[in-house]
């Protein structure tokens, strides 16, 4: 069986939820959505458990806005990046490191901080922007509606910062793969379009995380309610 699952923002509690609900066999394959961290403090917790994860079953990892960010602030040295981590849940990732998690983001600090995220970078480094699987095209936000009858697919930032608004959820990718994203968490129940689906369901926000089983076409959520599509 194959799996999308959504943004985690490091809420591994909705994590060990959604993976006792799925019943995980051995030759089960699990893509994730992106966004691993960030808004809620559960940093080691939730990469502990997605190395777990990944050592068992095959896993995708999806470059998610969060990690783009990151990866730039860190790797790339792009100071103006800082303004999205203070406002946008960054701290919550640093808290658990420092009482006064600021101070960490401060470019004397650059290094330290690289060291305390270490685990985070090498996941960052295995993540790709997109993936096709089956019917659908899983990518950590969506496509501009210029891309989806682009071949092959270019990747732009906007890809990982994307909302619903600003594309055209009635057409499929190539006119026969479902976007599926997450991204924007948009209601506690998957948002299915024609050419787009919606599977974030606030685990960043304390709600539900969810995945979508490919072969069955369904959505299960971490509280065990399932959805078909």
């Amino acid at each position: 069986m194959k799996y999308v699952i959504g943004d985690l923002h490091g809420n591994f509690a909705a994590l060990d939820a959604l993976v006792a609900q799925l019943g995980l066999q051995a030759a089960d394959e699990l893509i994730f959505l992106g966004d691993y961290l960030d808004k809620t403090s559960g940093t080691r917790e939730t990469l502990a458990r997605l190395h777990q994860l990944r050592a068992k079953h095959a896993c995708t990892f999806l470059l998610g806005n969060h990690e783009y960010v990151w990866d730039q602030f860190l790797r790339e040295g792009r100071e103006d990046r800082r303004e999205f981590l203070l406002h946008y849940g960054g701290l919550e990732t640093l808290r658990e490191f420092d009482p006064e998690p600021e101070r960490l983001l401060e470019p004397e600090r650059r290094k330290h901080l690289k060291d305390l995220l270490k685990d985070y970078l090498d996941l960052i480094s295995a993540c790709r922007p997109y993936v096709i699987v089956k019917g659908y095209l899983a990518i950590h936000a969506g496509l501009k509606p210029e891309q989806l009858n682009q071949e092959p697919l270019v990747i732009e930032e906007a890809n990982f910062f994307l909302r619903p608004e600003r594309m055209d959820l009635e057409q499929k990718y190539l006119g026969r793969l479902v976007v599926v994203g997450g991204h924007t968490h948009l209601a506690t129940e998957p948002a299915l379009h024609g050419g787009y689906l919606n599977i974030d369901l606030g685990a960043g926000y304390g709600g539900y995380l969810a995945a979508l089983q490919i072969e069955q076409n369904t959505v299960i959520r971490s509280d065990g309610k399932r959805f078909e599509l």
